[in-house]
């Protein structure tokens, strides 16, 4: 918790400096108006509607979480019933989860 607090402050205060950066470039007339993602695509229906570029953060967590998804998916499936590994239905599986973690997201 400790470490996650620290890094969770860097964070704000990063959001911080971008604020009063964009706001200085808004007085210079650089920038017309500025808002954040949750504003900006508050009526998306899905993730895929949201650009990703490459080396976004949005593009490496989005990467994570679905990295993370599949080796809880394997974990469970190793400790079902009689430990067989049907790869196709596995594919499948993490197909489905994909979709749905991007749609959470």
């Amino acid at each position: 918790p400790e470490a996650m607090l620290s890094k969770r402050m860097g964070l704000l205060k990063l959001k911080e400096w971008y604020e009063r950066m964009l706001e200085t470039a808004k007085k210079r007339q650089i920038v017309v108006d500025y808002q954040d993602m949750l504003e900006e695509y508050k009526d998306i229906e899905s993730a895929a509607d949201i650009p990703v570029f490459s080396g976004d953060h949005w593009a490496a967590s989005i990467a994570i979480k679905m990295a993370d998804l599949k080796h809880k998916e394997r974990d469970k499936k190793k400790g079902g019933a009689n430990g067989t590994n049907d790869k196709a239905g596995a594919l499948v599986a993490d197909s489905k989860q994909e979709g749905h973690l991007l749609n959470q997201l």
